[in-house]
């Protein structure tokens, strides 16, 4: 029984991490959870949203650096039209 209610306390913990975007230790404190309390079910619906909110953070990078590297082709094109006199 203790063992559970520390586990519940460890995914609480973990639940605040999350809302606060604080991934990688929401994660931590949701996988320490699940090893003492394998059973616990909220241990892993929290853990798919802490790795759903991680997904999505690293979609976002990703799309920002292609954005980001299509307007340095798209510059470097403007300069090229510029020097041909385009």
């Amino acid at each position: 029984e203790k063992e559970r209610v520390e586990a519940a306390k460890l995914v609480q913990d973990g639940k605040l991490l999350w809302e606060l975007g604080k991934l990688d230790e929401a994660e931590a404190k949701l996988k320490q959870a699940s090893k003492i309390d394998p059973a616990n079910i909220a241990a892993k619906y929290y853990m798919d949203l802490v790795k759903d909110s991680k997904y999505r953070q690293a979609a976002g990078i990703r799309e920002a650096n292609s954005k980001t590297a299509l307007l340095m082709v798209e510059k470097a094109w403007e300069e090229v039209a510029f020097v041909f006199g385009q």
